[in-house]
């Protein structure tokens, strides 16, 4: 991550108020998401947790279940896993989930944020425009983090009191792979086109926010 602010944590704001003072919990990650999930954010959180493993960082997980079948199926980290978010034992915790799951998951779902945590939104979208629905749930992190500065300048653009900062994705080396048009029976000679429009829920509602928006369908197709 790079430009990390001073601020103070709003979680120690929070604790600040009530009668319980936040514990101090040694330094390491709480990653938070759909850690064995077979979806985009489940690969970025593997990667996320990848990375820190390999600089020695301490890691614990709490996985959550997308739906559909989808969990369970990268175990990698299994070992590193807590039977709640209640009982994730390090200092900052790392919330890695869709923007359209915001509402599901906070703040009246399995995701609470605690007072005695640093809370970092690890999200992602595509679009300019961040819906009020999503906006009140993040204002309630302490910092975001964005993987372009594309989507930290929506945060900044969106987001008020909550600072927002640009982490390079974690990539992992793929020196192995190589091209096989023939394992997939693709021709040598022509150029493939592969063309995805989702119909699950994450899709209708992005394409609600686009249309409410007044967003051009052709920002999509160029």
């Amino acid at each position: 991550m790079t430009g990390m602010p001073a601020i103070p944590s709003k979680s120690v704001s929070r604790a600040a108020a009530s009668s319980d003072s936040p514990s101090r919990r040694p330094f390491g990650f709480n990653v938070i998401g759909h850690i064995s999930a077979n979806v985009g954010v489940g690969i970025v959180a593997r990667d996320a947790i990848r990375l820190m493993l390999q600089k020695g960082y301490p890691v614990a997980t709490f996985d959550i279940d997308p739906g559909r079948g989808r969990s369970g199926h990268e175990t990698a980290y299994a070992h590193l896993a807590s039977p709640s978010i209640d009982d994730l034992p390090y200092g900052i915790s790392l919330i890695i989930l869709s923007i359209t799951s915001l509402p599901r998951h906070h703040p009246e779902g399995r995701v609470k944020l605690r007072d005695d945590v640093v809370n970092a939104g690890y999200f992602w979208w595509e679009l300019p425009v961040i819906p009020d629905i999503w906006v009140k749930s993040l204002e309630q992190f302490d910092v975001l983090v964005a993987g372009s500065q594309y989507l930290r300048s929506t945060f900044e653009r969106y987001v008020a009191g909550t600072p927002a900062v640009y982490a390079q994705h974690a990539l992992q080396d793929l020196g192995g792979i190589r091209p096989d048009r023939a394992k997939f029976g693709l021709p040598v000679d022509k150029a493939d086109l592969c063309l995805h429009r989702g119909t699950h829920q994450r899709s209708r509602e992005k394409e609600s926010v686009r249309r409410n928006q007044g967003i051009p369908e052709r920002i999509f197709i160029r």
